[in-house]
């Protein structure tokens, strides 16, 4: 303090709110590490709840979260109430941020949305979303209404946007279906697996005993050929016969029959 370098919080209450200072003070970085305080950083806060505030203001048309969010909207919540049980308020308000994104490139948000962004906006901009709950018809109170729920399954992207590059350029974004990519992966996992296991064949073909090369046998000179009852057992067996195996009490043809 007597440096002068000391940062009164009601001046900044002041100029820009209780909620702005609240939710930079959590924005700032992890509980647990410490971060340095950079008043003009406080703009960015002010101009995120300022977006929020007037999104209220045009509503569009429809009921409940629409199709195009679901999977945004249900990762929201999800992170936003893990990261609070952790402590971890900085993540969870950088993931309300990407769902305002979200939100202001479909053109806007409908009751529904605004209402779920308004529950999970709660605890780090109380006065703001109770201002605005109340505008929204609601007569309780917000901080004791249940916090939302999401469903694991809607949490997964049902597109996933591609880009399309020329000579390490990028020409074209195209959006699929997750399940065409899915079922292309798929596809190179089985055909990865099936090398695999022509590899191990391979390999236990490998030595003295092995397609189309001589070996020593119990002192004859042998020469198996694909397709062989013989080359197979020996493969199965790692270029050894069993002892009960019939093959082991006479020599193999050196000519294919």
């Amino acid at each position: 303090k007597s440096l002068g370098n000391v940062v009164n919080p009601d001046d900044v209450v002041n100029e820009y709110g209780a909620d702005t200072l609240r939710l930079y003070e959590m924005f700032i970085g992890d509980f647990e590490k410490a971060a340095p305080w950079n008043t003009s950083s406080i703009k960015g806060c002010k101009r995120f709840l300022d977006k929020i505030w007037s999104m209220s203001e045009k509503l569009v048309p429809g009921e409940g979260v629409r199709p195009e969010l679901e999977a945004v909207a249900n990762r929201t919540i999800k992170k936003v109430g893990e990261d609070i049980d952790a402590l971890k308020a900085n993540t969870a308000i950088a993931q309300l941020m990407i769902y305002v994104n979200a939100l202001s490139d479909q053109g806007g948000a409908t009751k529904a949305e605004y209402e779920l962004l308004l529950q999970l906006l709660n605890p780090f901009a109380p006065h703001m979303t109770e201002e605005l709950w109340q505008q929204l018809g609601h007569t309780e109170q917000l901080a004791y209404h249940a916090w939302p729920t999401y469903d694991e399954a809607k949490c997964v992207e049902q597109t996933i946007e591609i880009a399309v590059q020329v000579n390490g350029k990028v020409k074209a974004r195209i959006k699929v279906a997750r399940r065409h990519r899915e079922r292309g992966r798929h596809r190179r996992r089985q055909g990865r697996a099936r090398r695999s296991r022509s590899h191990r064949r391979q390999d236990h073909c490998q030595g003295d005993l092995c397609q189309g090369q001589a070996g020593q046998y119990r002192g004859q000179r042998l020469k198996f050929y694909k397709h062989s009852k013989a080359e197979r057992r020996l493969c199965l067996f790692g270029g050894r016969l069993p002892q009960s195996s019939p093959e082991r009490s006479r020599p193999l043809p050196t000519k294919h029959p």
